[in-house]
């Protein structure tokens, strides 16, 4: 092997292996040869080699560009229940569908995949025929914004061997994954209030058999542990339960008061059961953040148009739709690697609120 050739070889498996990004500007000629420590000549053959392999590509004037590698033939099929799964007018959790399929087309439509979206309600099919719907079209890969009642769907599928990809709250063994760690935001946020000195933080959510079928175990272990940690009670009282709508937790929250239960803060599961608690509070005459402290979850538009502004936990939705279909692209790639989990950092926004 000649020293260009081991030099290409040595390229090439970087840029394979990520060291060398898609679309990444690989430094000049003259400091790359000097970083690499060969000579110019050598470099350039190897460079040559990778350009003839479609991995770099050069512009005059412009530089050396790991070569954006095309997937125009590939489709990515997304499974959701209806239309108004992502109707802001019909259903609650809209927003988690619709910011996830933003971030999976615009990673999607940068790679140049094609783009489809397939209704399929767990309940209205057989196992087998749901699986045989999806695999009609032979995508390159599924995306499932949620678990739903969706698992034996996405495991007969996965095992038929389609590219599955979803979002959860915690990794996946038969599927690929993007999961979200609510638990520590959670954590912080709780324990932010209790080093501002509030003692009687009370928590909003789903009735608790329903806890950790929707996902909201997570978020209750992190509220639960900081209050534990930081020596405060869990009282029975301090859990509210409510709907997932702003009226609920609106009702919810004037029953709390007219049953002479009185935090100090308030943690919300999800942002919509803020707005209807603020409003109940307003209504009761009580401040925002003086009387009682308030943080949401979801990080929603809405969030800065509330006065006070709402403090909140942000699960970078979008970003998850983003991680997904790079999982299907690495999947594409490298068929033979295992099933790929990306984990997802929540970040709490400190607002007016609290």
């Amino acid at each position: 092997m000649s020293k260009s050739d081991f030099v290409y070889e040595d390229l090439k498996n970087s840029i394979q292996n990520g060291k060398y990004a898609v679309g990444a500007n690989l430094p000049n000629e003259i400091d790359f040869s000097k970083q690499l420590g060969i000579s110019r000549k050598t470099l350039r053959v190897a460079l040559d080699q990778l350009e003839s392999d479609k991995l770099i590509v050069r512009y005059k004037h412009r530089g050396t560009f790991v070569h954006r590698k095309s997937y125009k033939e590939k489709t990515i099929t997304v499974v959701i229940p209806r239309a108004s799964y992502i109707d802001k007018t019909s259903f609650s959790n809209w927003f988690v569908a619709q910011y996830i399929l933003e971030g999976v087309f615009g990673q999607a439509r940068e790679a140049g995949m094609n783009i489809a979206i397939q209704y399929l309600y767990p309940d209205d099919q057989p196992l087998n025929e749901g699986v045989d719907i999806l695999l009609k079209d032979k995508a390159s890969g599924y995306v499932f914004p949620s678990i739903g009642g969706y698992a034996p769907i996405i495991k007969e599928l996965s095992k038929r061997g389609g590219c599955v990809v979803v979002r959860h709250w915690c990794p996946l063994d038969y599927a690929h994954s993007v999961s979200v760690k609510y638990r520590e935001a959670v954590y912080h946020a709780i324990k932010y209030l209790v080093n501002s000195g509030r003692r009687r933080i009370a928590f909003f959510g789903p009735p608790r058999d329903e806890v950790a079928s929707a996902g909201f175990m997570e978020r209750y272990l992190g509220y639960r542990n900081a209050m534990e940690e930081s020596g405060l009670p869990v009282t029975p009282e301090l859990y509210r339960v409510c709907g997932k709508n702003s009226e609920d937790a609106h009702a919810e929250a004037r029953k709390m008061l007219a049953d002479g239960v009185r935090p100090d803060a308030i943690f919300c599961g999800t942002d919509l059961r803020a707005f209807g608690i603020m409003q109940a509070l307003r209504e009761s005459k009580i401040k925002i953040p003086e009387d009682i402290a308030l943080i949401g979850f979801d990080n929603l538009t809405e969030c800065e148009k509330m006065v006070p502004q709402l403090s909140t936990i942000d699960s970078h939705l979008c970003r998850s739709g983003e991680l997904m279909c790079d999982i299907i692209k690495n999947a594409i790639d490298h068929p033979e690697a295992g099933f790929i989990s990306r984990s997802l950092d929540c970040d709490f926004i400190k607002r007016d609120s609290c």
